[in-house]
């Protein structure tokens, strides 16, 4: 510590100058005639509490530092350096919300895991069953294969050979008249192509998928079809189109399936709208048409879409600035997302993450460091089973 301090560094001269030379030698303090403007005792911020009036040594009478920072700026500090891919996250959510939609071919689902041995990466499994099915000259089931390749490309990131698998799985299935799966990879495909932000691709295939639709008189998969062309309509800026289509053609349609299917049609048509009203930030249409999918699951008992709903409900409110109610449907989403496991992780990352943004912009440093904390947790589970960020 310099010489003359006896504690702590002042932040402000408060006393005599260091040579009681002239005015160019004067202190912030400090008159003319040498009048002290504080009391030489104490320090305006309560920091320094004695130190030496009488030193006239080599340097300044002073250096200007500031206080140590509190326990809140610490706090606020740690929750500004936030990780960068939290800025990832509703990019993160639609992946997400792709995976879990991914329609299966043949009867091997659309995940991987559960062929592939602890010892073997599933991609170097899937390629070796590739190559013995080729030899075998079992084409559908080697579509199956490249089906899966696909999806599992998709889920770490290799969205190029993604495609190139699903191309592939769909050139068979089509030579090997396999409609239903034809059907499943034509949806998957064009989710994809959503992702990517190309929609005239996806357009293209969902109103293939609406054509054979038509062509054989099958309702559900023509409201299936209808609904996305809407949302595609709404991403390209022709927001009451989309509305009209799915309020005039694609909720009636569903309501004229009598059985689960056509209710969780409508749950999800009604999600859909809600969605349209989103992009437009009309968030009291959008509040409403969400209410509408929770009293349909509530009638019903479709509880697996719950948390969907609600955490949609938390996004509607904080976007329209109702904090105080976006955090306990957010506190309830998460809550009741628990039962998914994994499939459950990047909506509980995007919950702690909104939480977190809540809490720090009203000043609550501690809740928001736990809502951190809580994030930080699930990136590191999201992590371990190669989730790309």
């Amino acid at each position: 510590m310099m010489a003359g301090l006896m504690s702590q560094v002042p932040l402000m001269v408060l006393g005599q100058t260091r040579t009681g030379r002239s005015d160019q030698s004067r202190v912030p303090g400090q008159t003319a005639s040498g009048q002290v403007l504080v009391d030489p005792g104490t320090d305006f911020t309560g920091w320094i509490k004695k130190y030496d009036l009488k030193f006239d040594g080599i340097g300044p009478p002073v250096y200007f530092l500031p206080p140590p920072p509190t326990e809140e700026e610490l706090m606020s500090r740690e929750l500004e350096n936030r990780p960068p891919e939290t800025i990832a996250i509703p990019r993160m959510l639609s992946k997400a919300a792709i995976l879990n939609g991914l329609r299966p071919t043949g009867n091997k689902g659309t995940d991987p895991a559960r062929f592939s041995g602890d010892a073997q990466s599933r991609e170097g499994w899937l390629l070796m069953e590739s190559e013995r099915l080729t030899e075998l000259g079992k084409m559908d089931e080697l579509a199956d294969i490249h089906h899966l390749l696909a999806c599992e490309y998709f889920r770490v990131g290799a969205t190029e050979d993604a495609f190139a698998f699903f191309e592939k799985a769909l050139a068979n299935k089509i030579a090997l008249k396999k409609e239903a799966d034809v059907l499943a990879i034509q949806y998957n495909l064009g989710a994809l192509y959503e992702y990517i932000d190309d929609l005239t691709c996806a357009m293209g295939l969902y109103e293939q998928i609406y054509r054979d639709a038509i062509r054989r008189s099958n309702r559900l998969q023509q409201a299936d079809a209808l609904m996305r062309i809407a949302l595609v309509k709404a991403k390209n800026g022709h927001h009451y189109e989309a509305e009209q289509e799915l309020i005039r053609t694609v909720i009636p349609m569903y309501k004229q399936i009598r059985n689960e299917a056509g209710d969780i049609g409508r749950i999800v048509s009604y999600q859909t709208l809600a969605d349209v009203y989103r992009l437009q930030d009309r968030y009291p249409e959008a509040q409403w048409f969400l209410l509408q999918s929770k009293d349909i699951i509530e009638e019903k008992g479709l509880s697996y879409y719950l948390p969907d709903i609600i955490f949609a409900l938390a996004e509607v409110k904080k976007s329209s600035g109702n904090t105080v109610v976006a955090i306990e449907e957010y506190r309830l989403a998460d809550q009741l997302v628990n039962s998914r496991g994994s499939n459950s992780l990047v909506m509980r990352l995007a919950i702690q993450d909104a939480l977190g943004s809540i809490y720090h912009q009203s000043g609550q440093l501690k809740e928001a460091l736990e809502a951190l904390s809580r994030y930080d947790y699930l990136k590191e589970q999201l992590l371990s089973i190669d989730f790309p960020f």
